[in-house]
């Protein structure tokens, strides 16, 4: 089910990118972005482009709003958009930018979190998920502030503390790709390119010289 969801309902919905799609757990990590932006050609560029990181910032936000705000409906027990609202979170920490510069400190990508694995779950289930998605993001671009506290979707920051976690790194075998690490493992499926792990450890051995 998770296939269908990245492969057929999120793959053609032009505001909402995918960013485990070659994962095959059940876990579905997915950045959604305001009306009218290109979320894959947007994703890119906050993954790649340092000038970018407050428009990183700005939808690694709205990631959390609308996770929020989702699990804010899901409790209040009320039809919204004429569905109940699924259980459903965000990821904090996922992976970090990967920026050619490695003296810059990267940003982390955030990502709201899906996990299919109820074997009641159908189709429809998963069309019916990303519309909910999609009016929780147009209720918050119209003003709507979810009204986040313990008890209603106040999710933790950030899971993935790359100053303070040494990794553990998982051998993986796709060309270009470094391991997956404990670290990101933590917040949900997590890969980290060769690049990333290079900077990750000379920032490492800057601090260990001071």
């Amino acid at each position: 089910m998770q296939h269908y969801l990245r492969h057929e309902v999120i793959a053609n919905k032009k505001t909402i990118v995918c960013v485990n799609a070659t994962d095959s757990g059940f876990v579905t990590l997915f950045r959604v972005y305001k009306n009218g932006i290109d979320a894959e050609a947007q994703y890119n560029k906050e993954l790649n482009d340092p000038a970018a990181k407050e428009e990183l910032e700005a939808n690694n936000k709205l990631q959390q709003d609308i996770a929020d705000l989702l699990w804010q409906w899901h409790r209040d027990g009320q039809l919204h958009g004429g569905s109940y609202a699924p259980y459903i979170s965000y990821t904090s920490g996922f992976r970090p930018t990967d920026y050619d510069d490695e003296d810059i400190e990267p940003g982390f990508i955030y990502a709201v979190k899906a996990f299919p694995m109820n074997v009641n779950v159908t189709p429809l289930v998963m069309d019916e998920l990303v519309r909910l998605v999609l009016t929780a993001r147009d209720a918050i671009e119209a003003g709507t502030v979810p009204e986040a506290n313990d008890d209603a979707g106040n999710c933790p920051l950030p899971y993935s503390d790359f100053s303070k976690i040494k990794p553990v790194e998982c051998s993986r075998h796709e060309p270009g790709a470094g391991g997956s690490t404990s670290d990101n493992l933590l917040s949900g499926i997590g890969r980290q390119s060769r690049k990333a792990l290079k900077r990750l450890k000379k920032r490492r051995r800057q601090k260990s010289r001071s």
